[in-house]
């Protein structure tokens, strides 16, 4: 199974309520509708989940959730589920695949070009949490 995972330590002073609303800020941010990308946000709980979509090609690209959570001084974020979602039309005849990542690069793995291109999509994925990453560093200097 394709999971990023990872518990990032911060300053102890910055508070759980200060992170959830740094990932919330970042949420809103890093997608163009958070309406429909947040799925569950409790602040007293310090959860957020997101389904979020990153196009890969231009037929398609990969359905994912993000889970955030978050603690005094410390966040943890899964991403997971990853779903490749692609469609194609040929001769007027729509053809569609949906399947998991795992699917896709077992597939890939026996051609040059799949690895190539399963490698951009790792470095998309990487880019977003990187995103996460630096917006929560900015939890607490974020007093404007």
């Amino acid at each position: 199974m394709v999971i990023y995972a990872n518990v990032v330590e911060l300053d102890t002073s910055i508070t759980a309520d200060e992170l959830y609303t740094a990932a919330k800020s970042w949420a809103i941010d890093a997608f163009k509708s958070t309406k429909e990308v947040i799925q569950e946000a409790d602040k007293e709980l310090h959860l957020i989940y997101i389904k979020g979509f990153i196009k890969a090609n231009v037929y398609g690209g990969y359905w994912f959730t993000i889970k955030i959570e978050t603690k005094d001084g410390r966040y943890r974020y899964s991403l997971y589920d990853i779903i490749y979602d692609a469609s194609a039309t040929v001769m007027g005849v729509t053809s569609r695949t949906t399947q998991p990542i795992e699917v896709s690069l077992k597939e890939a793995n026996t051609k040059e070009r799949g690895q190539k291109y399963y490698k951009g999509v790792d470095e998309k994925f990487r880019a977003l949490l990187n995103s996460l990453e630096i917006r929560m560093q900015d939890a607490q200097t974020d007093d404007w």
